[in-house]
């Protein structure tokens, strides 16, 4: 909001709309954003002010303009080597290992702000192709964003569903009737489909 302005995202917002979009997805914290964390140990330790801040500006011109948010409260982080380093990769993977504390100091805040815009967000999405940062997933090796070996980095496809559960249970807590969803871009985590898991889009 402080680069764009609230403007331009409320013309952008619009303008989706007059093409025809009828919902709009949002990644909501995709390399960590939001997050306060514990110093060199990445243990979620609250939210951001200014993250819930930006949440509210956004589903306020959401709300005004009239477009439905299908709003992801966790996203992927394989493309941060890409962007900015394998450390920071190694880091923000470390959080899996904090699912309870992820839930209680991110999650929540985040669903009781999502819980006052009932009106517009009309799904909430648990996570958004979690399995980039499973360390038998070679999405990332495939894609050259890094080198070396999937299996010498990640987590386990077990940590993972239990980082994605965590997130699932406080969000129903909260919202008990809000439909949750799942996108995934491999075939090969539909194996997890009994943890109460609904697919939007496996491979899109």
């Amino acid at each position: 909001f402080d680069q764009l302005g609230a403007d331009l995202i409320k013309m952008e917002i619009f303008n989706l709309k007059a093409l025809g979009f009828n919902m709009m997805a949002y990644m909501g914290s995709p390399w960590g954003e939001g997050v306060k964390y514990e110093v060199n140990t990445w243990k979620p330790i609250g939210v951001k002010e200014e993250y819930l801040k930006n949440m509210r500006n956004l589903l306020n011109i959401c709300r005004e303009v009239g477009m439905p948010v299908l709003w992801y409260v966790h996203c992927h982080s394989s493309a941060v080597p890409a962007y900015a380093s394998l450390d920071m990769w190694y880091r923000i993977t470390q959080m899996y290992s904090y699912p309870e504390e992820y839930a209680e100091n991110f999650v929540e805040p985040v669903a009781k702000v999502l819980a006052e815009y009932r009106d517009v967000v009309v799904m909430v999405g648990l996570t958004d192709e979690l399995e980039n940062e499973m360390n038998d997933s070679n999405y990332v090796a495939d894609h050259k964003f890094t080198q070396g070996s999937r299996h010498e980095y990640g987590v386990t496809q077990e940590v993972a569903l239990k980082f994605q559960g965590a997130i699932g249970q406080k969000i129903k807590e909260i919202m008990p009737d809000m439909p949750t969803t799942f996108a995934s871009n491999k075939e090969d985590f539909a194996m997890n489909g009994e943890s109460m898991i609904d697919f939007i889009g496996r491979n899109q």
